[in-house]
């Protein structure tokens, strides 16, 4: 029912929008830094407007910090042409150990699901292309924050929100077993999240992760969503 809108869980809000046609019937476009931006900007609006109450010492959604850090050095999004869609490549050669993205001023965190779910819906009514939404929704992920809060849902406003999982091209290949050619060459540490080299890359090389390293799976009911 839609108009129960503001009870949807995850999958709830995915199905409403249609994300899964959104999302793989075509492919979804590399988003501009102006875009990025406007919601970035829009973003702030929303805060600025938010009354939920403050969860311990914390606001239902803030930024992770005030860092600034220009990713574009050491990756770049591209268009795979296959299911696994957009991700990341080596800017240059990279050496193992160096930093390649981490949480910023770009990095939002919601304390609490139903304020994330109000930030979708808002996103829906200021923006015209509703796979924005979709596109929020599969970068999201849920992090063990290991404080007050157990768990927060975070999203990176910018383009480290392209990094796939190193078992992500496995999962869309017929051949399981080739999941060996695929290994990740980020690892990602701490609940600020930062993202070194794990070996050394090539330019132009695919950057891969492994989700497991920053993602508690199947919790989004833990957010209350």
């Amino acid at each position: 029912d839609p108009s129960k809108w503001d009870t949807f869980d995850y999958w709830e809000i995915y199905h409403y929008f249609t994300c899964r046609k959104l999302l793989f019937a075509s492919a979804r476009p590399v988003w501009s830094e102006q875009l990025f931006r406007d919601t970035r900007d829009f973003y702030h609006e929303f805060v600025e407007n938010d009354d939920t109450p403050f969860i311990g010492l914390f606001r239902s959604t803030y930024q992770a910090n005030e860092n600034v850090y220009d990713m574009s050095q050491n990756a770049v999004p591209y268009l795979s042409g296959g299911a696994k869609g957009r991700g990341l490549k080596a800017a240059r050669d990279i050496k193992e150990g160096d930093v390649i993205f981490k949480s910023t001023n770009n990095t939002i965190i919601f304390n609490d699901g139903n304020t994330m779910r109000n930030f979708l819906f808002a996103m829906n009514d200021r923006f015209s292309d509703p796979g924005m939404v979709c596109d929020i929704l599969i970068w999201a992920w849920v992090q063990d924050m290991e404080g007050e809060i157990p768990f927060a849902g975070v999203v990176d406003l910018d383009n480290g929100n392209l990094l796939n999982d190193y078992l992500l091209g496995a999962f869309y290949r017929e051949e399981q077993e080739e999941i060996q050619e695929d290994s990740a060459n980020i690892r990602c540490l701490g609940g600020a999240v930062t993202c070194y080299a794990s070996k050394d890359i090539a330019k132009g090389e695919e950057l891969m992760g492994d989700y497991a390293d920053f993602v508690s799976h199947y919790s989004w009911t833990s957010l209350g969503l």
